[in-house]
């Protein structure tokens, strides 16, 4: 007779393999999205996978309540694979539903505070944690999707070529896109390839054309990892804007967005725009709804600076948001380009990220503060030791409460000595004694 086998459970989704007596497994049922019913019970979605030979796959889909008789679904499941009778069925569906309805009551156990804190985990230290969401945000032509795959790329390859950034996991990457199409994803992964001198990892590169939001789509793609022989250890998701498919001002459409992206269960990069009033006043953050900023683990704000008629683009990350680690130092780079010809068009030949500086970036908004800011950046860079706010400011031509404003405001590129003295940010790392963390 054909019994469940050990229980797979992966974020929300519970898969229980239907094993024959040889081990061999016949098939899968799989339960997700688990909703109260205004009764008081508990409904899932579900569907059950034959994997056996002849013609496997989908066979049934539907809700099951928990709670109720599953003698319908068995007498449909039993009319479609004869291999198995009624009988069989509504046992195999009544131990799944119980399981499951047992592990939704129980819930998560309590636990204790009081154990030596885990210091915040990465993907791709320091821009991409591994404990949910992290937000890329900037203005439309800054080359978000470009990092993003060139990110992809870094925790599929393992290799600092691309981003100059190690990944601390290697893996499959899913690439959700509902921007662009996959041959142009081709094209771009093809010249980042060529550039770092690597070939373009095929099976680590999973992709998927959107069309619908994701809180709609959820299910499947849940569904289709689960047929995956190597789980995804990344998701990308291009990008926020389309994926929540409503109002970006509408907080509810926006957890519901974070929502299924928590039920896919994998740390995300998640691409995001800025508001016109964000760029024009230098705000961090991406556009829409606080609900974003609140549901992200990390943000981080991209700005690009170009010059017309320059086949280059440089980029300055800065760290807008984490939730349990110190604001990372900015990260900058040059991104540059070449094409080729092919036939009558012309096509992306090598895109190279060069890790630069910081301070070798100037700003795409020229407002006083942000000049004013490079200044003290570049001078506290160059004579690498403390200073005090009036040297500083006579060192940069500027007031010194215009320079007390600049380093209060930001933590990301500047740091307060013991002494009262103040430093670039990465100086005031070398001299804490802390480990570099690229």
């Amino acid at each position: 007779m054909p019994t469940l086998g050990d229980t797979i459970n992966f974020g929300d989704t519970l898969t229980y393999p239907i094993v024959h007596d040889d081990g061999g497994q016949l098939a899968r049922i799989i339960l997700f999205d688990p909703k109260d019913t205004r009764g008081g019970d508990v409904k899932m979605s579900a569907e059950v996978r034959w994997d056996a030979q002849p013609d496997p796959g989908i066979v049934w889909h539907g809700w099951i309540a928990l709670e109720g008789t599953t003698t319908k679904t068995a007498r449909d499941l039993a009319g479609i694979r004869t291999e198995l009778s009624q009988k069989d069925w509504a046992q195999l569906l009544g131990r799944a539903t119980f399981d499951a309805k047992q592990r939704y009551r129980k819930g998560e156990p309590f636990q204790r505070i009081g154990d030596e804190p885990v210091p915040e985990s990465y993907v791709l230290r320091p821009m991409v944690v591994a404990s949910g969401p992290t937000v890329i945000c900037g203005p439309g032509g800054t080359g978000k999707s470009l990092f993003a795959l060139a990110a992809a790329l870094t925790v599929a390859t393992g290799s600092t070529k691309f981003l100059g950034m190690k990944p601390l996991v290697t893996g499959p990457v899913l690439y959700l896109d509902w921007e662009d199409v996959i041959n142009t994803q081709n094209e771009r992964a093809h010249a980042l390839c060529r550039a770092a001198g690597f070939q373009l990892p095929r099976e680590r590169l999973i992709y998927q054309r959107m069309r619908s939001p994701l809180p709609v789509a959820v299910k499947s793609v849940v569904a289709k990892i689960a047929e995956l022989s190597e789980k995804p250890v990344m998701l990308v998701v291009d990008s926020v804007s389309k994926a929540r498919g409503g109002n970006p001002n509408d907080a509810g459409e926006t957890n519901a967005l974070f929502a299924a992206i928590d039920q896919l269960g994998l740390p995300s990069l998640c691409i995001d725009h800025k508001s016109r009033d964000a760029i024009e006043n230098n705000k961090a953050g991406p556009v829409g709804s606080l609900a974003t900023w609140n549901n992200a683990r990390a943000v981080w704000d991209l700005i690009a600076h170009t010059n017309a008629g320059d086949p280059e683009i440089r980029l300055v990350g800065s760290h807008s948001k984490g939730n349990s680690s110190e604001k990372h130092p900015r990260r900058a780079w040059i991104v540059d380009f070449s094409n080729r010809e092919v036939g009558e068009h012309r096509l992306m030949d090598e895109v190279r990220w060069t890790s630069i500086p910081p301070s070798q970036v100037t700003a795409l908004r020229q407002r006083d503060d942000q000049t004013v800011a490079d200044r003290i950046f570049t001078h506290l860079e160059q004579i690498n030791q403390p200073s005090t706010v009036n040297d500083i400011a006579a060192a940069v031509e500027s007031s010194q409460g215009t320079v007390r404003a600049i380093l209060n405001r930001h933590s990301d590129l500047f740091a307060k000595t013991q002494r009262g003295e103040w430093v670039a940010a990465q100086e005031a790392m070398r001299q804490a004694a802390l480990p570099d963390p690229f």
